[in-house]
């Protein structure tokens, strides 16, 4: 079966977002029961309507086991928890509507959201929050499968590909900067985006510092 055999046999019916914030305070079981409650509410559900559950794992934090629990869910037959980086929102979009196709799930509940920069993962971590590989990398040191000299940082390794991009298909620096104000503007409409009402200009994006 491949995704041509899922078109219009699933669909999102319900939706809830939270704003985003940098604050190091937040909770994420809190953003995320908020988020739940609105979903379920444009859905016109109940918590007992929810037969399935798919999450990010968030490393140690706002996990599987303990949202089902939290968050009263008392019907669930079908469960998956994947890997939290962006990149996954797509194929689990995807990974959703087949488990629905399949049979295994009625009403799915879907958690998408990180809260890398929060204290409150030592709630659910433990203290040795700061030892997550994860941090490392994100505090531009080497991670898992980096070795702890030369360029460590992820920024360096994507640094290396934007230039041979440029570099292999003659575009140039403002051409690509053609995309992040796409976005910006895209996302700037977003209420509870952290930069609502700021667009930016591709002369912004040219003078805007490199980060390496």
């Amino acid at each position: 079966m491949g995704m041509k055999d899922v078109k219009d046999k699933a669909a999102i019916i319900g939706v809830g977002i939270t704003k985003v914030d940098l604050d190091p305070n937040s909770d994420p079981m809190n953003h995320l029961s908020r988020a739940m409650k609105m979903a379920l509410y444009d859905a016109g559900l109940k918590p007992d309507d929810i037969d399935g559950l798919v999450m990010h794992r968030v490393p140690q934090e706002a996990s599987m086991d303990q949202a089902g629990e939290v968050f009263g869910f008392k019907n669930i037959r079908y469960a998956f928890q994947h890997w939290a980086h962006g990149r996954m929102e797509a194929t689990k979009v995807g990974h959703i509507a087949l488990a629905v196709h399949a049979g295994m799930s009625d009403y799915l509940m879907y958690f998408s959201g990180s809260m890398w920069l929060s204290e409150f993962r030592s709630r659910y971590a433990g203290n040795n929050v700061q030892n997550d590989p994860e941090n490392q990398r994100e505090g531009i040191g080497p991670h898992l499968e980096s070795p702890p000299y030369g360029n460590v940082a992820i920024h360096g390794g994507a640094a290396i590909a934007t230039s041979k991009y440029l570099a292999k298909y003659g575009y140039s620096e403002r051409d690509l900067g053609a995309i992040s104000v796409s976005q910006r503007k895209w996302g700037a409409m977003n209420p509870n985006s952290y930069f609502h009402n700021q667009p930016i200009t591709i002369d912004d994006y040219l003078a805007a510092r490199y980060i390496t």
